[in-house]
C-alpha cells in the first residue's frame, strides 16, 4: 500500500513538473515573439526615418519653396526644351529581373529604369540612384561589371518596393 501511495505521489509530481515546464515554454515563446515584434517595429521605424532624411528639406529648400509658392504659377513653352534637357529613361522586357549595364550606366542618377519581367508578370521602375542604393550587390558583381548583365533567378523582396 505504501508503494502505491509513493508511486501516486511521484506521478503527481511528474505532471506538476511537466505543467510548469509547459508554462515556461509558453512564456519563452511569448517573450521571443515580443522581441521579434519589437525588432520588426524598430526596423520599420528606421526605414521610415531613413526615408524622411532622404526627402527632408534643408532651410535653403524651404526658403526657395516659399519663393516659388509666392510667385505666380509658371507656364513653360515646351517647344524650346531639347531632348537632352528632359533626361534619358530606359525601358526593356526580360524573362527574369535583369539589369543591363550598358543600358543603365548611360543614365543620370535621376533618370528612370523600367523593367518588364515576364516571369513575375510585373513591371519595376526605379531611378539609377535607387538602383545603386538598393542593388549595390549587383553593381559590384562580376557578372554586371564584366559581362554587362545580371539577372535574378527569383525576384528578391527588396525589388517589391519598385513594383508599379
Amino acid at each position: 500500500m505504501i508503494i502505491f501511495i509513493i508511486l501516486f505521489i511521484i506521478v503527481i509530481i511528474y505532471f506538476l513538473i511537466k505543467k510548469r515546464n509547459a508554462k515556461k515554454e509558453v512564456a519563452r515563446r511569448e517573450k521571443t515573439e515580443v522581441l521579434k515584434a519589437n525588432k520588426q517595429e524598430k526596423s520599420r521605424q528606421n526605414a521610415i526615418n531613413d526615408n524622411k532624411e532622404q526627402y527632408s528639406f534643408d532651410s535653403w529648400d524651404k526658403d526657395m519653396l516659399e519663393e516659388i509658392i509666392e510667385d505666380e504659377p509658371c507656364r513653360y513653352d515646351r517647344s524650346n526644351i531639347k531632348d537632352t534637357d528632359i533626361g534619358k529613361n530606359v525601358e526593356y522586357t526580360a524573362t527574369r529581373l535583369t539589369f543591363k549595364r550598358d543600358e543603365i550606366e548611360q543614365l543620370n542618377d535621376g533618370d528612370y529604369i523600367k523593367i518588364h519581367v515576364i516571369q513575375d508578370n510585373a513591371t519595376y521602375k526605379m531611378t539609377k540612384r535607387e538602383f545603386y542604393q538598393t542593388f549595390n550587390n549587383v553593381v559590384s558583381s562580376k557578372s554586371y561589371r564584366e559581362i554587362g548583365n545580371y539577372n535574378y533567378g527569383k525576384t528578391p523582396s527588396k525589388a517589391l518596393k519598385y513594383l508599379i
